[in-house]
């Protein structure tokens, strides 16, 4: 099912995306491109977006902390180095539907921004388009936010249509089809990485917050 999805959007481009939506998530589109960025942001409490707010710094901080720097030297009339230079244009892929995750927006969109990437792109479920995620996407400076959600937005991430721009890396969770979809299109795009489920624990008695700023 994965493989024809993918065949799908790469012969049918922005048609095959809007039908592949309404099929599996229930939304008629009349565009995959969303276009109330502003307007959906500006519903976010400020006590949120002041949380927001400073945990994107706190992010920034960290990943400009341990960026790769340029190294060059010299050994027996031979000059060596190492170079890194920013890819051109990621997509992340946010999770959506039932539940929101701008967790995963602020995870991997601040890396791109720190390192210098030049266009960001995010797809998300239709079906709900939360503000937190429109909200950082404007922090980020997304250059285009889409209505996508499953094995479609991947496929067009890594391969464009004709209101999705194709991508050099793809990166982003997701279930099992979107991590297969990842997979399949690894061959022509980069991508992240297989990821599997995560489950979390954190334990913590009174003494947690000892030390703590408030």
């Amino acid at each position: 099912m994965v493989e024809e999805i993918i065949r799908e959007v790469r012969e049918g481009g922005d048609r095959a995306l809007i039908e592949l939506e309404e099929r599996f998530d229930g939304v008629k589109l009349d565009s995959v491109v969303e276009d109330r960025v502003d307007e959906l942001a500006s519903r976010v409490p400020r006590e949120l977006r002041d949380a927001i707010d400073h945990i994107y710094e706190q992010l920034v901080e960290f990943h400009s902390s341990i960026k790769p720097r340029d190294f060059a030297g010299r050994s027996r009339g031979v000059e060596y180095g190492v170079v890194w230079r920013p890819i051109r244009r990621v997509g992340i892929y946010v999770p959506g539907g039932g539940r929101a995750y701008p967790s995963t927006l602020l995870m991997a969109g601040v890396p791109a921004r720190v390192a210098g990437v030049g266009e960001i792109y995010v797809a998300t479920p239709p079906s709900r388009i939360d503000p937190v995620i429109c909200y950082i996407s404007k922090k980020l400076g997304v250059k285009r936010l889409y209505r996508l959600g499953g094995v479609q937005a991947i496929a067009a991430f890594a391969y464009g249509t004709e209101s999705v721009i194709k991508v050099d890396k793809v990166v982003g969770p997701g279930n099992i089809y979107v991590q297969a979809a990842k997979f399949l299109v690894s061959k022509d795009v980069g991508i992240d990485g297989i990821e599997g489920p995560t489950e979390l624990v954190i334990i913590a008695d009174e003494s947690t917050n000892e030390g703590c700023n408030p």
